[in-house]
């Protein structure tokens, strides 16, 4: 017994010396890769005054906090007797809502000053990653306060971030070099901020958690306003910053509310007349004092575009300087209204008379650098983009050769090209002079504006919709730039292109909706070819010869099929892809309503259609879910939907090996019976062809296997 007592407690000593091992190794991985950070410098700061007097004033908030209050003039105009600057950039409400509670754990804090920056308030921002919420964790002494923010923000996090802080790591050993250098110097040891690595890159510190920023970035870029709409607000912000109203009250501490200004350019063309008017109504409904920065009267605090290093609103020195005295002024008094213009529209008209003082040299200047820019991009352009299949296949849907031109439109991805051959419609009868416009990655998106631009030169009488799951899903690659702009930069220039730029691309990075660069060839080689393809008669007439297609694998028969040969591809390993409604991308929903409505207000016949695929993805498959979604949406539209997955046997005869991959894109002979049968049903309905439900299809499937 005394044995196997011993061995059961060798058990748990093992156990507890492996997680001593790990946490002994990790804590060694993290003291070499961390980045000494400001956090730290900070948050000790305040838990350990340097007079040991308490802080009686703190201000808490991020970047803009930081790079715009100095408390020294708080100190010197007697407002506080100690106050101290807590922003940290990349702070959340959440997180200023544990600094709070930290400082005041060790401090007898009277006064509380939370910036409020609007951009910290968006749902759609990413501040709730990991990296978001740890940033202020990982620094937090081990109390009960850290227990807490573990039990209330981290329970649901990759239990490896919270004790790994990788996201702080050094992005290269050269890097951690210089870090174990400065953990290794007195100033690390003992908390200065000379032991905070990269602190130059803000300025000479000043103390008190104030930079004063020297950098001045004329190069702002473009000025790209942040979206803000009250369907934006995040309800965890929300619910935090209410903890914090509320712990304030509870404590007795007074707190106000900033909002520190920003240029006068975001002013105009930003969202901080909403944010802030929401930040007023909160404010007010809590009882906390609020100061808006954007509205000291420009003869107060004058502020210009080049008092900034960016245009989210980081100040540069002198003028936090200049704000600092005159917020201390604000919060001294009672009565301030002559500080601020009665509102926002009174402030934008002042900020515009101030503009119109610009000279017509500067307008000159800008043009004259465009022209330029923009010759060098189609130069660039040109060299780099190589002839691709989509800008072939829009001019021959620009100019179909007729007066009426083609009457029946395909919209589709690569299942769509690979699988319709649209002369079998001509053969049945439905359609005179059909063209498939379907293009491999054409999302639901794409195919409204391919549809749209297909009408500007076509008298389209019936549109065929090709559905596929896999679209309608929320992917990440899909609704990247690339995504969103492949097509877009084939289209050429009509008010389908303007409508296109306005309502998906306003928010791209501007470099790539003009500058097409995500098309371009990734192999320098290349380009010696491209120029060479690009300077031919065949290219300049749009002939497909001068059309290089890698992924069609056999001849194009016209009308924008490809007949893919069969060279007993290898199938890999079928993997079963998830799907559920819950999946579905409300961006999809939407712009496949947008075509319904538009066929019906164009009087377009709308047909959608899903293609078969190979017995095993049908079988193991989510087509019976998907594609019972999609009869529904299309019959909650009035819409003809046909499901050539449910197509008879006798009909249809299918197997694998009629496709060169699990996804289903058909082999060439496969796709030919396909299209004279898919033909046939949209001309003439023939039910009969089809099998009345996904059981009666998949017993089928594995009758015939056994």
């Amino acid at each position: 017994m005394k044995k196997k007592a011993f061995k059961e407690i060798l058990k748990y000593v093992r156990v507890i010396v492996f997680f001593a091992v790990i946490t002994i190794l990790v804590e060694a991985v993290n003291y070499v890769m961390v980045q000494p950070g400001y956090a730290r410098y900070i948050i000790h700061t305040v838990d350990n005054p340097d007079d040991g007097s308490d802080y009686d004033c703190i201000v808490v908030g991020a970047s803009h906090g930081r790079a715009s209050i100095d408390p020294h003039y708080f100190l010197e105009m007697e407002y506080a007797v100690n106050p101290i600057n807590m922003c940290i950039q990349g702070a959340t409400v959440i997180d200023n809502y544990y600094m709070i509670r930290e400082a005041c754990n060790n401090n007898d804090v009277k006064k509380i000053i939370l910036e409020l920056d609007y951009q910290y308030w968006n749902k759609n921002l990413k501040r709730d990653s990991d990296f978001g919420d740890l940033l202020v964790y990982g620094q937090l002494p081990f109390t009960s306060l850290k227990m807490e923010y573990i039990v209330s923000q981290l329970m649901d996090k990759d239990f490896r971030t919270i004790y790994f802080r990788r996201y702080a790591f050094a992005k290269n050993w050269k890097t951690a070099k210089k870090y174990m250098a400065i953990k290794k110097t007195d100033e690390y040891k003992n908390f200065q901020i000379e032991g905070v690595a990269g602190i130059e890159t803000e300025g000479p510190y000043q103390g008190l958690g104030f930079f004063y920023r020297t950098k001045v970035t004329d190069k702002k870029g473009k000025l790209n306003p942040s979206p803000w709409t009250y369907d934006d607000l995040n309800p965890k912000v929300q619910k935090y910053f209410q903890k914090i109203v509320k712990y304030c009250k509870d404590n007795g501490i007074e707190l106000i509310c900033v909002t520190t200004p920003i240029p006068p350019s975001s002013v105009v063309s930003g969202a901080a007349n909403e944010a802030d008017t929401y930040f007023k109504q909160i404010c007010d409904e809590n009882n906390v004092r609020y100061i808006d920065g954007n509205l000291i009267k420009n003869e107060i605090l004058n502020v210009s575009d080049d008092d900034f290093s960016d245009w989210e609103g980081h100040m540069n020195g002198e003028l936090a300087e200049q704000f600092s005295e005159i917020l201390t002024e604000i919060l001294m008094k009672e009565d301030n209204s002559e500080y601020f213009y009665s509102g926002y529209d009174e402030c934008i008209e002042a900020i515009k008379v101030r503009g119109n003082e610009t000279k017509v040299l500067k307008y000159i200047r800008a043009a004259v650098f465009i022209a330029v820019i923009a010759g060098l991009v189609k130069c660039i352009d040109f060299a780099m983009m190589p002839s691709g299949y989509i800008r072939y296949i829009i001019h021959a849907a620009g100019n179909p050769g007729t007066e009426e031109g083609y009457d029946c439109i395909i919209l589709g991805a690569s299942h769509g090209r690979s699988s319709i051959n649209p002369k079998h419609m001509i053969k049945s009868g439905y359609a005179k002079n059909p063209l498939s416009l379907c293009i491999p990655g054409e999302s639901v998106v794409n195919s409204y504006y391919i549809l749209k631009e297909a009408c500007r030169n076509n008298a389209v009488k019936k549109v065929v919709l090709e559905m596929d799951y896999q679209y309608w899903t929320n992917d990440e690659a899909r609704d990247s730039e690339f995504g969103d702009l492949f097509e877009y930069v084939q289209l050429p220039m009509s008010k389908v292109k303007l409508e296109y730029i306005r309502d998906e691309l306003i928010d791209k990075d501007f470099r790539t909706v003009y500058f097409k660069k995500l098309a371009y060839t990734s192999d320098f080689s290349k380009v010696k070819y491209n120029i060479k393809t690009k300077l031919t008669k065949e290219y300049r007439d749009y002939d497909i010869s001068a059309v290089k297609v890698c992924d069609a694998n056999g001849p194009y028969m016209g009308r924008g099929f490809f007949y893919r040969e069969n060279n007993n591809d290898h199938k890999c390993d079928f993997l079963v892809q998830e799907w559920t409604e819950d999946d579905i991308s409300r961006k999809v929903i939407k712009y496949f309503q947008k075509i319904v409505d538009y066929c019906k207000d164009n009087h377009i016949e709308m047909v959608c259609i899903t293609e078969p695929i190979t017995p095993t993805a049908v079988v193991k498959g989510p087509s019976r879910d998907a594609n019972t979604f999609f009869k529904d949406i299309c019959s909650n539209n009035n819409v003809r939907y046909i499901d050539f997955t449910l197509l008879k046997n006798d009909v249809f005869d299918i197997t694998d090996n009629d496709f060169c991959d699990w996804e289903g894109h058909m082999y060439g002979e496969a796709a030919e019976r396909f299209s004279g049968i898919m033909s046939e049903v949209l001309a003439n309905g023939n039910e009969e062809y089809f099998y009345d439900s996904y059981k009666a299809k998949i017993d089928e499937i594995e009758r015939k296997k056994s």
